[in-house]
């Protein structure tokens, strides 16, 4: 008996041992958790179905879909597929594997949305992309006026379900009890599909709604935001001169803030405002960041902060920002654009050009792109070729009177005479109080005539036009001929932006 008494004893001890062995090591190594489904770090939301049977209500399928997209990006754990990426597969009927192998996710949500009167509800469904088995799947029904709040709960849920733990910043982000107008709420839906049309028409009409939006909720933030981009669109594409573009997207943007300082619209206005009329470097970035915090995966944000960051002269910054925008909208034309300005504005005048070319493809006659061909040809010193690109550039903007300009410029005195005699027509022909000496300093500087070009960028200084804080990184490579004038120089520094410097290539 006591040999038995002993080899028990003997046993319960080193069981013992083992237990406080094992729980000494869970203190210093990992805890294996039980996995409840395949890890999802990556995902896209395809377009949500319309179950109302009115087209008049994809404008809120639409953006329902938007909004989850943006929900799900702003969780740092997550990579979510963009709006425009995802919207390509709109009655796709590929298989959903596909779509994510080409989408490089693991995982889709597939949903749909039906209106009845002032209801809406809305279903959502995680796919697992590999073997496309349904992971989770859910129903949502509420007023209308709570949408803000179901669009968080609808993310937070997902979230939940792949065991993405949420930041207390995230957590807050995604949590809201605003109620909304149903009426407003329609009206900023259809301004900002408008305003995403990046046309004259298309901001006018984005303004009307955000206007209609406001009548009937004041107080309504993201329609004080969608009203600053407006403006700040208007002023950009020398619409509205910045004496009155620039208080009035100021007055919306600050007062979209003061109600909600989650919109991210109206911080992106800010920042535009601070580079582009302002020119408030540190406010700028502080704006643009805000802007990119709330929205991570709005493509157009980080392209411009990618501008910023090349006027201010951090060019490797720049790079980086810009090819996040590109990884994360590759078919968004604009950003193909911005991203042609940042490489021929660093030398990269090839890689400029092919982007430049493809937008085209996308996008026949779209006159950034044409304007930004002629730029990239003249950075790579092939003057014929650029004279080519101004005369497809100005005949594809429907001005006979400009191409015959150039053609008989020409004929009298090749490249330079050909620059000179557009100059000219620009000085003479579309000079305004928004666009001051017609914006043709890049012709005038080209064409031999310095003191003529300092003299028009000193006009667009006083009218703190939009071009002005490119004017270091363009004297690089594309108005060259002035990097070096004195005036170039001061109006540099009054502008507190780095002096023009010669290429890195030539040091």
């Amino acid at each position: 008996v006591g040999v038995r008494v002993l080899l028990a004893a003997a046993l319960i001890l080193a069981i013992l041992a083992g237990v406080i062995w094992l729980s000494n090591r869970g203190a210093d190594a990992p805890t294996a958790v039980a996995q409840q489904g395949p890890q999802i770090r990556s995902l896209a939301v395809l377009p949500m179905r319309n179950l109302s049977g009115d087209p008049e209500q994809d404008y809120l399928v639409d953006g329902m879909t938007e909004a989850l997209i943006t929900d799900l990006s702003r969780i740092a754990e997550l990579q979510v597929t963009s709006r425009s990426r995802a919207m390509r597969y709109r009655g796709s009927d590929k298989p959903l594997s596909e779509i994510a192998e080409e989408l490089n996710v693991d995982a889709i949500i597939e949903g749909s949305v039906a209106r009845e009167g002032e209801r809406v509800a809305v279903t959502a469904q995680l796919i697992d992309a590999a073997n496309e088995t349904n992971l989770w799947a859910e129903r949502y029904e509420r007023e209308i006026a709570s949408i803000l709040t179901l669009q968080g709960e609808v993310a937070r849920a997902i979230a939940g379900e792949i065991q993405v733990t949420l930041t207390p910043q995230e957590e807050a982000l995604l949590t809201s009890s605003r109620q909304v107008n149903p009426e407003a709420y329609e009206a900023y839906l259809k301004g900002m599909a408008q305003f995403y049309e990046l046309t004259p028409a298309g901001f006018e009409a984005a303004g009307h709604y955000f206007e209609q939006a406001l009548k009937k909720d004041p107080d309504f933030a993201e329609a004080h935001g969608g009203m600053a981009l407006v403006w700040g669109g208007l002023q950009q594409m020398g619409l509205a001169p910045v004496a009155e573009a620039t208080p009035k997207a100021k007055e919306a943007a600050e007062k979209a803030l003061e109600i909600d300082d989650a919109v991210a619209e109206a911080h992106y206005a800010l920042a535009v405002i601070r580079t582009w009329s302002d020119w408030d470097w540190e406010g700028a970035e502080i704006a643009f960041r805000r802007a990119i915090e709330l929205k991570p995966n709005w493509a157009d944000v980080r392209a411009y902060y990618a501008h910023f960051l090349m006027i201010i002269g951090r060019t490797e910054e720049a790079i980086e920002q810009m090819e996040q925008a590109v990884e994360v909208d590759p078919y968004n034309a604009l950003v193909q654009v911005l991203n042609g300005v940042v490489l021929e504005n660093t030398g990269r005048c090839e890689e400029a050009l092919d982007f430049y070319r493809s937008t085209l493809e996308a996008a026949p006659n779209n006159p950034l792109a044409q304007g930004g061909i002629v730029r990239a040809y003249y950075c790579l010193e092939m003057y014929e070729e650029t004279y080519a690109a101004a005369v497809a550039n100005w005949t594809a903007r429907g001005r006979p009177e400009a191409v015959a300009a150039l053609e008989n410029g020409y004929t009298e005195g090749g490249f330079e005479g050909a620059m000179s005699a557009l100059a000219d027509w620009r000085l003479e022909e579309t000079a305004t109080d928004t666009e001051p000496c017609g914006t043709a300093e890049f012709e005038l500087a080209w064409a031999g005539r310095t003191e003529e070009a300092l003299d028009c960028l000193e006009l667009l200084f006083e009218a703190h036009h939009p071009h002005m804080p490119y004017i270091g990184v363009n004297a690089i490579y594309t108005v060259r001929s002035l990097r070096n004038e004195p005036r170039l120089q001061e109006l540099l520094r009054r502008m507190n932006l780095p002096a023009a410097s010669p290429p890195p290539s030539s040091d």
